[in-house]
């Protein structure tokens, strides 16, 4: 059985790697290679298309959600719980 992106993706980050390469994460699941054209990308887009490209990409799992690092890789069971 093959694993969903979303397993994938929790273990990725849970050892500490880029969702698209092995090198270290750096920021919101991304080494800093891949962070910077993320952003590169994002800010090229006029200003009312760049939150949409965000989400996007957060929906596709190219990138997480600001803080989402954090609610993957702790043990407390109540952080990410409440909105």
């Amino acid at each position: 059985m093959s694993k969903t992106k979303q397993e994938t993706t929790k273990e990725r980050v849970r050892s500490g790697k880029c969702l698209h390469c092995e090198t270290a994460e750096h920021q919101r699941g991304l080494c800093v290679k891949h962070y910077m054209q993320f952003r590169r990308t994002m800010l090229a887009l006029p200003k009312k298309q760049q939150a949409d490209f965000e989400r996007e990409q957060i929906a596709a799992e190219n990138i997480l959600a600001a803080g989402h690092v954090r609610i993957l890789t702790t043990d407390n069971p109540f952080l990410g719980v409440a909105k």
